[in-house]
């Protein structure tokens, strides 16, 4: 009998050692390994955002140089006065060119309250030789564009008359005063 209630007692024991245990992984030991983790990665992605200010600091010189001269190279913060200078460039790229201007479609896109762009659409015609020289001389023009789409078909069988269609951008600051 006795040793039948200490084996009792040591069941008991054990049972509630074990139910101790499991309590105590559930309850503390997971929970806290779960937020080690967690902290662990808010660490790293704490010391990656760190080294990136930290490369930034490092070339802020730089991009604010390279910020200054976008602005001064974008177009006048005067709407007629940018319209005017593209539409004197498209004019002076169809002459260089030597293409047939078949349309041209200018539209203000409104962005942010920073800046806007001026997005054209431009359609020519020409030989191989006449489209090559238009956009050379719309990449080379000092007016600051950029080209975003360019599409080329053929308008005749031995592909001799070529068709262009090419869509290019200004941009144009509003609020902050260019330096």
């Amino acid at each position: 009998m006795m040793e039948a209630r200490n084996r009792e007692k040591t069941l008991i024991l054990l049972s509630l050692i074990c139910l101790g245990a499991l309590a105590g992984d559930k309850l503390i030991l997971t929970p806290l390994l779960n937020l080690w983790d967690s902290r662990s990665q808010q660490i790293e992605k704490l010391e990656e955002s760190l080294n990136k200010g930290k490369l930034l600091l490092t070339r802020e010189r730089e991009l604010n140089r390279r910020w200054r001269e976008m602005q001064r190279d974008s177009l006048p913060a005067d709407a007629s006065l940018a319209e005017n200078q593209v539409l004197k460039s498209v004019d002076n790229w169809v002459r260089e060119g030597q293409v047939q201007l078949i349309s041209f479609r200018p539209q203000w896109i409104e962005h942010e309250e920073q800046y806007r762009t001026f997005e054209s659409r431009a359609q020519a015609e020409g030989s191989i030789e006449d489209i090559v020289r238009f956009l050379y001389a719309l990449e080379k023009d000092p007016v600051s564009v950029k080209i975003e789409r360019i599409e080329l078909a053929s308008r005749q069988e031995d592909g001799r008359q070529l068709s262009l269609g090419v869509t290019f951008s200004g941009v144009q600051f509003i609020e902050e005063e260019v330096q």
